[in-house]
């Protein structure tokens, strides 16, 4: 466990999710609105509260962010905003979150920036980005959201499933930036590989635990300068809706990205082709 997790306003949180709920609450705070932060206490973050109470995304205790410090859920409210109906004011106010969250770091549980049971759920992944980034890239999406939520947990003390030593290895290779697949707690040849490549192999697996832990977390680069980017969509009905400090222009055969921070990028393929 590296974490204890804090009370900072209605919740408990990760040390790293309150100072990212503090910048967003400064930025607030300059503007007409008023921001709504609430979590989950302590005492609720068992596996057996979340199996009566799983919270709005309503998953199993194995498969929550509930109990890992890093579900948050943000209600930004316009205070004077007497244009068009309540669905349009909330749809601004929506915009308007995520236009100030996702730069600092919050993912939404939803697709889209559209009022609906979810759109209060955010999740701060912190430093299991890069575990999410290896497995979606090696096309283990399926095994990302299980993954970040075991790590989290186990982050933070919370872990009640088997296999907690091995899983608690495994996570902490792909925070280091080696990608062993699932969080599955069998040490197979990918978690036997990475092992050897920074050094472990030979030493017993609980004394790994406790030195992996220390090792310093991935950092991603800061962009130094704006980056340009395209993507290549021929023969497909697709579009695409960025979010954060990402802006996308349509080309015939896909489109041009340019990248001045951190941001979120949504693709969605109608027509894939056959």
């Amino acid at each position: 466990m590296r974490y204890q997790l804090v009370q900072h306003k209605n919740g408990v949180f990760t040390p790293d999710t309150i100072d990212a709920l503090r910048k967003l609450e400064r930025q607030v705070s300059k503007l007409n609105v008023t921001l709504k932060v609430e979590g989950r206490p302590a005492l609720e973050m068992g596996w057996g509260s979340i199996r009566e109470d799983p919270g709005p995304t309503g998953l199993p205790p194995e498969w929550s962010a509930v109990p890992t410090g890093r579900e948050v859920y943000l209600r930004l409210t316009i205070k004077k905003d007497e244009e068009g109906s309540a669905a349009s004011r909330r749809e601004r106010e929506l915009a308007m979150l995520w236009g100030m969250a996702i730069p600092l770091g919050f993912t939404p549980f939803t697709r889209y920036p559209l009022p609906g049971p979810h759109d209060e759920v955010f999740h701060f992944i912190g430093d299991w980005t890069t575990m999410m980034d290896q497995l979606l890239g090696a096309g283990r999406g399926e095994a990302g959201w299980p993954g970040f939520c075991c790590a989290a947990q186990i982050d933070v003390g919370k872990w009640e499933g088997p296999r907690m030593t091995e899983r608690l290895v495994q996570t902490h290779l792909h925070r280091i930036g080696f990608n062993v697949g699932a969080i599955d707690g069998v040490v197979g040849n990918k978690t036997q590989g990475a092992l050897r490549a920074a050094g472990m192999h030979s030493m017993p697996m609980k004394d790994v635990a406790k030195q992996i832990v220390k090792k310093a977390p991935h950092v991603p680069t800061t962009l130094e300068k704006d980056i340009q980017g395209r993507l290549e969509m021929p023969d497909v009905d697709w579009s695409i809706h960025p979010y954060g400090q990402v802006r996308t222009t349509r080309t015939v055969q896909g489109a041009n990205l340019h990248i001045s921070g951190p941001g979120r990028v949504v693709i969605d393929v109608r027509d894939p082709p056959k």
